[in-house]
Order: structure tokens, then sequence, then C-alpha cells
């Protein structure tokens, strides 16, 4: 039995649902049911029923969560001083990806002040960089952590974790020829200016991919900021990805989203970090993303 064992149980006692469990852990539904199923076979009897579609304690789970609970909170309070405690050899660099700030993350300043006081011994230290930049700072160990845009699968040379999924949109100005039509295909994008904080291939190849299925090819252009994603989308006629806001649905907003034909895999906001940032520093530092709610999932 394993301290991460006990920490996923606990996260699937209070949702009660696989998928929901799995997210706030950041897991697989399937990496969550493997590692439930290896805790029951140790402990030799089923610690969830599933009625009807709805999933429930049995006896012994019960009894397991009551024990758990003050275990699990001891060993995460010893995390959290043993994390607070850390004194590194330098400061700790995150770089944000200008294309989530401010309208992705408009909370991040808050955290930011938030990590510096409860952990001043951290030492960190916020870049905003286009994505590009934040991902070779990272591969490159420039950069100790980064928060970056991209779509699932995207694979780097570094740590990747998906903090956030959001359905993606493609956003126009409310002049825009396509914005009057009332469904929206791939293959209409034909020849189109479509903006992307990022030009290298890994983060955006999923989208790449779906143009390629429908035969159509826009023309891909870098708007590392999402400042100057929303001048191109009103002054130049570009279309940029975007995720819903129903803000943009008004006819009085000067944008809004196209309607897709066809769903395309999500937008993310994912935290990638460098082989050199220390384990318990990127722990804390996603941990602490996550309960502020800075990216929720």
């Amino acid at each position: 039995m394993e301290m991460r064992q006990l920490q996923y149980f606990l996260v699937l006692c209070k949702e009660l649902n696989y998928s929901h469990a799995a997210e706030k852990l950041y897991l697989s539904r399937q990496a969550l049911r493997q590692s439930m199923a290896a805790l029951e076979k140790e402990l030799g009897e089923p610690l969830f029923e599933n009625q009807r579609n709805r999933l429930f304690l049995t006896e012994r789970g019960q009894w397991l969560c009551h024990y758990a609970q003050p275990v699990v909170q001891s060993f995460e309070q010893l995390q959290r001083q043993i994390t607070a405690s850390i004194k590194p050899t330098g400061p700790v660099r995150l770089g944000i990806s200008s294309a989530l700030v401010p309208d992705y993350l408009p909370r991040m300043p808050f955290w930011v002040e938030q990590v510096q006081v409860l952990y001043p011994n951290l030492g960190l230290k916020i870049e905003l960089l286009p994505n590009d930049t934040i991902l070779n700072g990272v591969e490159q160990e420039r950069l100790e952590m980064g928060l970056v845009m991209d779509m699932d699968p995207a694979f780097y040379g570094a740590e990747r974790q998906v903090l956030r999924r959001d359905p993606l949109q493609l956003m126009a100005a409310q002049e825009h020829p396509l914005a009057k039509l009332s469904r929206l295909s791939l293959e209409q994008l034909q020849g189109q200016c479509l903006l992307l904080p990022s030009l290298r291939p890994e983060p955006f190849a999923a989208l790449a991919q779906a143009f390629q299925a429908a035969g159509c090819t826009p023309s891909f252009e870098l708007a590392p900021s999402f400042y100057e994603a929303n001048y191109r989308v009103r002054r130049q006629g570009c279309i940029c990805i975007t995720r819903p806001d129903a803000h943009q649905q008004s006819s009085f907003f000067p944008t809004r989203d196209l309607p897709l034909a066809q769903p395309l895999p999500p937008l993310c906001v994912s935290f990638v970090w460098s082989k050199k940032a220390v384990p318990a520093v990127v722990s804390l530092v996603r941990q602490s993303l996550a309960e502020t709610g800075v990216a929720p999932d």
C-alpha cells in the first residue's frame, strides 16, 4: 500500500465518480481504476460498488476512509512543511505564456502574491514570455517551469501535465463573412489566416491534423500574445483559436465565436517543467495552481 494510493482513494471517496476524481488528480480514468483495483486486491475486499450507475462505498471502503483521512492529512502537512523549508540555490523561474493572460488566467497576479507570501524561501521569479520561448527555455533548462497553451496530445522534450481543458473555438470579428454562418466546416477555412500562439509543431499538431483530414490548409500565423491576437482579429480580418466566451455571442461585442460543425481537440493550459527542476518545488507550484483556481480543470 502506498501513500499515493490512499490519496487517490480519498479523492474518489469525495467525488464518487471515476471521471471527476481522475480530473482532480490529473490522471487518466484507467490509471485511477488500476490503482484502486490494486488497493482492493491488497485488502482482499472491494472498496466501492456500483448500483444503477452510481458509485457507493462498501463497508470496508467506509472503514478505510475513516482511518486513511488522518494519515493522509498528516503526510500532506509534512510535505508542505518540508517544501516550505526548501531554499533553492537560485531563483525558481516560471515562464507564463503571454497568450494566457489576462483573459485566460485572470487570477494569476493573486496567485503570484500568495505563493510569495506563503513560500518566501522559494524565490519564485515570474516571466511573461511567448509560448515557444517557454517551451524552448524549459527544454534547454533555462527555465525550471512554465505554463503554456497547447492541445492534446502534445509531446515535448520536458515533463508535461494538463491543468485545464476547454472546448476549442475559433474567434472572428462580427463583420467577418464567416461570422454570419450558422454552421462552419473546416473546409471553409481554406486560405484563411488562422492565428496561433505557437508555430512549433508539437503544441498544435492535433489542429493541423484535423485540417489535413478535412483536406484544407489555412495560413497559420503567429500571434504570441492575447493583445496581438485580439487586435489582428478586429483590425486585420484574421481568425484565432480561443475558448468559448458567452460575451462573444452578443451582437454588441466586437468579436464572436465561430460555430464549428465538427468538434476539435480541447484547448489546454499545460504545466511543463525541466528535468533539472526540484520535484518538491514542481509539486508545490502545480498543486498551488490547482488549489487557487488559477487553472481549474
